[in-house]
């Protein structure tokens, strides 16, 4: 067993000072800071452990000359030491031995050598003394923002878990699987740029031949976006109570109606585009609300079906009234429909890094090499590729949603994929 000693810097007077040259030298340059002399104690004294009060206002240690290096303080000196930081005590140690072995595990002690003289021990200690008020406060300030931190984590994951909740119950609105019927198939390509998305789609078989695709974009992105594609999607109705398929422009006119008689602090809106297309014959009856032209892509290029008689965005005004206009899809030729935020999605080769997401028609360079392809589900593998192999940053700015419906030269029974 080995034998540790403390001294006790207080301010209370005391009958237990002692009378060693080098602790009187020391409480010689202690008494200019008020402090009364020094009490030595060691694990050997009848009232070990000390009890700490308010008058301490410091410890020098001195661990035994002959304990071990992996024993060098004995726990009871551990134990006064780790209570004497948790009151913001200051603490010299000194030893030869390596800082680590005589810590207690406390960062930012102070360790000297063993032969230090008390001069230089009283200067050391009057100068961490000196700045205890401060040392005080900055580990107040630490401890609040500790606390603070700790109570923004739990807030942080709390929301990550709705969050998470929240991207779970809106991928199960999205269609599970894209239909097929005759010549044509699709695919869907989407890609939230937070946990939720703006960005909204539905297709349904209407009867034997007919297929309704609904794409829709709610203005920004995140969670107010994502609460409004579930007005549009309890409002997306195809069909009439009687059963009848409804005109792409009545469809549309249903969503924008809901979508205004929202309340909401200030203005949002959403722009959409809803097709129907025959997969006999490959018509194609259409209607938009503000929202970028479709393509029809084949071997030879893309063209943008005509919006001459678009309407504005959704959620506008309520008396808005949707025009049907018609196009045709040829056999082996696609129609994408995609949201807005594919105009930010790849940067052009002479963009600076700072002007990496600034819109452009880059996109459709990359629309175009998915012509030529086997079927959607490979253009939409292609542009997965496409999306994580751009320049920049991988995280995205806009939410992005790609719909592609090809027809091909067979034809097939009508089926849900």
């Amino acid at each position: 067993m080995h034998t540790d000693r403390i001294l006790i810097l207080s301010t209370q007077k005391t009958d237990q000072g002692t009378c060693d040259p080098w602790t009187r030298q020391l409480d010689a340059g202690l008494m200019t800071f008020g402090l009364a002399p020094s009490v030595t104690m060691s694990i050997e004294d009848a009232d070990w452990p000390p009890r700490i009060d308010q008058h301490w206002k410091g410890l020098i240690v001195f661990p035994s000359e002959h304990a071990h290096s992996e024993h060098v303080l004995a726990p009871s000196t551990r134990a006064v030491m780790e209570r004497a930081h948790r009151n913001d005590i200051p603490i010299v140690v000194l030893s030869d031995h390596a800082p680590r072995e005589v810590s207690a595990g406390i960062r930012g002690l102070t360790v000297l050598p063993s032969g230090t003289s008390a001069r230089m021990t009283s200067a050391v200690l009057t100068g961490i003394l000196s700045q205890a008020d401060t040392i005080h406060h900055l580990r107040s300030q630490i401890e609040i923002n500790g606390r603070i931190i700790e109570n923004v984590t739990e807030e942080i994951d709390l929301m990550d878990e709705e969050l998470q909740s929240a991207m779970m119950v809106q991928k199960a609105m999205l269609p599970q699987a894209m239909p097929e019927a005759g010549d044509v198939s699709m695919a869907a390509f989407w890609r939230p740029s937070s946990y939720v998305s703006g960005d909204f789609y539905q297709a349904q078989i209407l009867d034997e031949t007919r297929i309704g695709v609904l794409l829709a974009d709610a203005a920004g992105h995140g969670v107010a976006s994502a609460l409004m594609t579930m007005i549009m999607a309890r409002s997306f109705e195809p069909r009439a109570d009687d059963g009848r398929i409804l005109p792409t422009g009545e469809v549309m006119g249903k969503i924008n109606a809901a979508l205004c008689r929202v309340e909401r602090s200030r203005s949002r809106f959403a722009t959409g585009i809803y097709v129907i297309i025959d997969c006999e014959n490959g018509e194609i009856t259409y209607s938009t609300a503000g929202h970028p032209a479709p393509m029809i892509l084949s071997e030879e290029g893309i063209e943008a079906l005509d919006l001459e008689d678009g309407g504005p965005g959704m959620g506008i005004f309520e008396d808005t009234e949707f025009e049907t206009m018609q196009a045709t899809l040829e056999s082996g030729q696609s129609l994408l429909m995609y949201s807005d935020g594919f105009e930010q999605a790849f940067p052009t080769p002479e963009a600076p890094d700072d002007a990496l997401h600034l819109p452009n028609n880059a996109y459709l360079r990359v629309f175009k090499s998915l012509a030529g392809l086997s079927g959607p589900e490979e253009m939409i593998e292609r542009l997965h590729a496409a999306i994580d192999g751009r320049r920049g940053s991988l995280r995205q700015k806009d939410d992005l949603t790609l719909l592609c419906i090809h027809r091909t030269m067979e034809r097939s029974q009508i089926k849900v994929a």
